[in-house]
C-alpha cells in the first residue's frame, strides 16, 4: 500500500509539473519589419497601402517614451493587427503585452489596450490568430529599410 500511495503521488507530481510547463511556455516568431522612427514616419505607417504586406512582414514603431499609445486606420486601406509589445533584455526581442485584432480598414477610432508599451508592431489582419500568439508571447525582429 505504501509503494502503491508513493507511485501515486510521484505520478501526480509528473503530471502537475507537465500541465504548468505546457501553460508557462511562451511561443516565440520571427518577423520582417520597417521601422518607423520619425514623426512623419510614425504620422504616415501604412496609410495608403492598398495590397496585404508579405507574409510575416510588418511596421515597428520604436515609440520615444513607453504609454498607453493609441493607433486609428486613417487612410489605411488593408485590415491591421496591431501588436502593443515591450524590449526585452535580448537585442531585437519583444514581448506581446496586447493587441488589436484585425482593425478594420479607415476606421478612424483611437484604440489602445489600457497598457503602457514602449513599441508598436502592425502586421496584416488575422496575423496574430493565424500565428496562435498569445499576450506573453515572444517576437524577434529582423529589421528592414523599405516595406
Amino acid at each position: 500500500m505504501k509503494l502503491f500511495l508513493i507511485a501515486l503521488c510521484v505520478s501526480m507530481f509528473i503530471f502537475i509539473f507537465v500541465c504548468v510547463c505546457l501553460l508557462y511556455t511562451k511561443k516565440k516568431i520571427t518577423v520582417y519589419a520597417t521601422i518607423a522612427k520619425t514623426n512623419k514616419e510614425m504620422k504616415k505607417g501604412l496609410m495608403f497601402i492598398k495590397h496585404s504586406l508579405p507574409k510575416n512582414h510588418g511596421m515597428l514603431f520604436m515609440m520615444p517614451s513607453r504609454n498607453n499609445h493609441l493607433f486609428w486606420m486613417k487612410n489605411t486601406f488593408i485590415p491591421l493587427d496591431i501588436v502593443f509589445i515591450d524590449k526585452t533584455s535580448i537585442e531585437h526581442t519583444f514581448v506581446i503585452v496586447g493587441v488589436h485584432k484585425n482593425r478594420q480598414p479607415l476606421d478612424k477610432e483611437l484604440k489602445g489596450i489600457d497598457k503602457k508599451s514602449d513599441s508598436v508592431l502592425e502586421m496584416n489582419g488575422g496575423w496574430f490568430d493565424n500565428n496562435d500568439m498569445r499576450v506573453g508571447d515572444i517576437i524577434n525582429i529582423r529589421y528592414k529599410m523599405v516595406l
